[in-house]
Formats: structure tokens, sequence, C-alpha cells
């Protein structure tokens, strides 16, 4: 999605300001292979898929069983550790052009700036190219972001982080492993973060419409206390869903 957006806008911004930096956007869009190899920058986004909320018909007839499974809710603030980020899918045709848009004048600001006290035609061109292909990377990698409107009622939020770079340090206790598998006969990377017991980022069970079992259960409670430690369990709310599915 990012960059089918980028595109259109690049070749917009190619009619009006046909200097280095656009054509090489363009260029880079159009053919990536005619970057430099050597050269080339790679960010690739993983990224984990929420919803909003627990109270969407869709996600149970999709994801929750027919109504009898279980939805898990997660402190945002919590989840966001090691370089990771929670943000908000964008839908909307107009606000995925004006954050690619904005993306591109500021890049195309910044690379202006630092060519300005520069004076051998070569080195500035060299500065603007490589400045153009950096555009590009971080705009593939914003397709993280963005999804067709036909599927805002989704209300989709996502855990992002960047398969290429390594995490930043997490907090004494947190594990970052990276790893690969198999699914419907493709590679499929994957990374597995692994939270301390006490910090785990659960803070709600919602238990489906139609789920045999029952929130006041002591198996559920025991399931907790020995996942997280009693006090984290303590404080994760358990919950019927309201929304009537039935399988």
């Amino acid at each position: 999605m990012g960059l089918q957006v980028a595109r259109r806008l690049a070749a917009e911004r190619l009619k009006s300001k046909p200097a280095l930096f656009d054509r090489s956007v363009h260029a880079f869009i159009e053919k990536p292979e005619t970057f430099d190899a050597p050269g080339t920058i790679h960010l690739r986004p993983g990224v984990v898929s929420f919803c909003k909320s627990a109270d969407l018909s869709v996600h149970w007839t999709h994801y929750g069983r027919s109504g009898t499974g279980f939805a898990l809710g997660y402190s945002p603030s919590k989840l966001a550790v090691g370089g990771l980020r929670v943000v908000r899918v964008l839908y909307g045709a107009e606000q995925q052009r004006e954050v690619i848009r904005t993306f591109l004048a500021e890049a195309s600001r910044v690379t202006i700036k630092t060519i300005q006290s520069m004076r051998k035609s070569g080195e500035i061109d060299h500065v603007v190219i490589i400045a153009a292909h950096m555009t590009v990377a971080y705009i593939k990698s914003a397709g993280a972001l963005f999804k067709n409107t036909a599927f805002q009622h989704e209300e989709e939020w996502r855990l992002t982080f960047l398969f290429d770079h390594e995490p930043e340090p997490a907090p004494d206790g947190y594990k970052f492993i990276r790893g690969y598998r198999s699914v419907n006969g493709r590679v499929c990377p994957f990374a597995d973060l692994q939270y301390p017991k006490g910090k785990f980022p659960l803070k709600e069970i919602v238990i489906g419409y139609s789920a045999p079992m029952d929130r006041r259960d002591d198996e559920l409670q025991l399931l907790l206390e020995d996942g997280l430690v009693v006090e984290a369990a303590s404080k994760v709310r358990i919950k019927r869903s309201i929304v009537p599915v039935r399988p």
C-alpha cells in the first residue's frame, strides 16, 4: 500500500520539482535495481496485529472460533519494549497520502539543507542519491501502517519492529528471539518476544459468548497464576463477551 501511494506522489512531484532528489526517488520506486547494490538499504518490517476492541463481531466469527474461543487484551505501553512500537493502522486514502507527502517533503528539505555547504558536484550528487534511496526504504517500511479502506471496520493496531535491525537492548528478563518457520509451504520469518512472568502485558481475558468455560473457573485462575505470578494474575480482568456469536 505505501509503495503504491508513494509511486503516485513521486510522479506528481516530478512534474513540478524535477530535481535530482525527486528523479532518484521516482527511479528507485519504479526500478529498485537502478541503485548500486553495495549501497542498498533494506528495512523489512514485522508486525503483530491487534484490534482496538473485543466487541467486534468480525473478530469473533473470523478469529474467535465462532464465539467459542477467547480474546486477550494487552497493555500497549507494556507491549512496546526493545524497539517495538504500537501504531494505529491508517485506512483512509487521504491520510496515507498525507503521511507519504509530508515524508517526501521533509526528506527533500533535509537533503537540500545538508548539501548547501558542499561544493563538489560529484559529492553532492552522491549524497542526494543516498538520501533518495533511504527515503524510499523508509517509505517501504511505512507499508506496515497502511491497509485498504475496505478493512477499516477491523480497527486494527499493530506492534511493529524491523527484522534488519538489531533490537534495542531489552530490560533485564526480556528476550527477543528471531527465527523461521514454514507457513503454507513458504518460509516465514518471525520474532518471539519473551516477557518476564511478572511483567507480561496481559490485562484482560474475554471469554467467547458461546465458550463452555466460565470466568470463575478455578482452572483458568490456576493457568494465570502458573503462567504469570500470583500478583500479576490477580490484576488480569476476566469477563464474558457481549457479542452473541454462536457456533
